[in-house]
Order: C-alpha cells, then structure tokens, then sequence
C-alpha cells in the first residue's frame, strides 16, 4: 500500500468531515443570528450571547471532530506498519510483530470502539472472528454491526459515519459565517496534523525499522519556496512534522533500513528555513 493512497484516504476524510460538521455549525450561526437580531445594542447583544447555552451544539461539533483527528491519528500509523510489511517482504526479511489489538472489548463488558489502533489489524480480526455485544442476542444484528464497521474501516469513514450506520441498524430493530475556504483549512490542517503524529507515534516504537525520514513537499504551482527548502532528510525525532504552516501539504516517508542506500545525507540539527515553521505538530495540534 503506497504513501499516495494514504494520502487520498486522508484527502477524503476530510472532505467527509468538512461535510458532516457543517450543518452542526450552521445552526450554532443560525441561533447566534437570531440572538443577535432580537438584541437593542451591541452591549445587548454580548449579554445575551453569554447567557446562551450553547455547550450541546459545541459538545456535538467538538466530538465530532475529535472522532476524525482519531481516525486520521489511526491512519498514520497504519502507513507506518505497512511499509515496514511491505519493505521487510522485498527485502527477505522478517517484518516488525505488532501486538494484537481489538476493536471491540466483548464478553461482559459493553461495546468499546477506539481509533487508536492499526485499522488493517483490526479489519483482519473482524474478518476472521464474529463479535459480541453486551445485552445483544440476535446473531443477525451482531453481524450487521460487525459489517458496518468494517464497511467504515474499508471506505476511510469516520467514527461518526460508523454510528450512524449501527444507530440506523438498531432503529430498523426495534455567529459570522466562516468561509468554506476557512472552514476547509482549519479540518485540513488538523487532519493532516493528526495523521503526522499518529506516524511520529507509531515510528517512536520501530525506530529500528526507520532510521531516517525524508521530508517532501508538493511540487505544484501552488508550492511555497519557503517550504522546498526543508525538503530533505533528517534524523526521525527532529523532522519538522507536518503540516507546519496553514495549508501545508508537506508529508514525511519514513525510509525503511532495508530502503537505505547510503547516499542520504540528513539535515541533522536544524531545517534550512525554520522560519516556515509556524508550528510544531509535537506541541500541540
């Protein structure tokens, strides 16, 4: 599985995201609107703003999105263990084993679904085992959950796209506007970002099997010099992670020890324009 296909999952992550968050946001505008138009003055209008009990709508749009950052973070280190599955087979060597992990915690315990997992690892153990869920008898049912998840594992859906397929699954049973443009950096920016950081944490424990990272940009017209200029190798804890600017594009390929062919020569303290670096994936995202 190659970088670019990972790169076009991310892509359509976020686009999903975008979608699905804004009729949430809509009507947290509509309301504030409405707040706003029955206020006398300015002064009216922030007292009533602030009596305005928003946090179910925020709550929703903020769970929401920390849904898709797990699932972007998911991604990131799925990319990291199938490279190494991948290089160690063309190399004749023995791949890295990564502990089994589930999706579901079953038997006496109720549903638990996390996104801090490898999704092909997870995908693999719904395939092959069935499932169970607390409180739940009926074995067509089971199945239907089961198919759903990983229908939302295979399509690069989101947390909130799997809940809606089981909630519609068991129901069968039984202020100013931000621009688009806006709206689409702030989830592409931290989608990427979180897809980074889920390939930081996922290196940090296969650091034998990636020694060095190659930063790469976009070469489009759309590409800012500032940013080619980091291009290059580093040393895997001091690579700047991307995105480290809005609108940054940039990706990191962690080069497997089977990859290397001696030729790399890493920038190893500092990147040569750290004056593109607005933020650092390792602080916050």
């Amino acid at each position: 599985m190659n970088d670019q296909h990972y790169i076009d999952r991310l892509d359509t992550i976020a686009a999903n995201a975008l979608k699905d968050s804004l009729p949430v946001y809509a009507k947290l505008v509509a309301v504030l609107k409405e707040i706003i138009a029955s206020s006398t003055n300015e002064t009216h209008a922030k007292e009533l703003i602030a009596k305005f009990e928003s946090s179910k709508l925020m709550q929703k749009l903020s769970f929401h999105f920390y849904d898709v950052l797990h699932t972007c973070d998911a991604l990131g280190r799925s990319n990291i263990v199938d490279t190494d599955i991948e290089a160690s087979k063309i190399a004749n060597i023995v791949a890295k084993e990564i502990p089994a992990m589930l999706w579901f915690v079953c038997d006496d315990a109720p549903v638990k679904i996390s996104f801090d997992l490898v999704p092909k690892d997870a995908l693999k153990y719904l395939q092959e085992k069935s499932i169970k869920l607390a409180g739940v008898e009926l074995e067509e049912l089971k199945e239907s959950v089961k198919q759903s998840l990983i229908k939302a594992i295979n399509d690069g859906k989101t947390f909130a796209h799997f809940k809606n397929e089981v909630d519609a699954v068991f129901d069968q049973y039984g202020v100013t506007n931000l621009s688009q443009l806006h709206l689409e950096t702030v989830y592409r920016t931290n989608t990427f970002a979180a897809y980074s950081i889920g390939q930081q944490n996922q290196f940090k424990t296969m650091q034998d099997r990636f020694p060095i990272a190659q930063l790469i940009g976009i070469h489009d017209a759309r590409e800012r010099i500032e940013h080619r200029l980091n291009e290059g190798y580093y040393n895997p804890s001091t690579v700047p992670i991307p995105p480290y600017d809005y609108n940054c594009r940039c990706t990191i390929r962690y080069i497997h020890i089977s990859q290397i062919n001696g030729k790399e020569q890493p920038f190893w303290e500092s990147p040569p324009a750290p004056s593109a670096i607005i933020f650092d994936q390792r602080d916050s995202m």
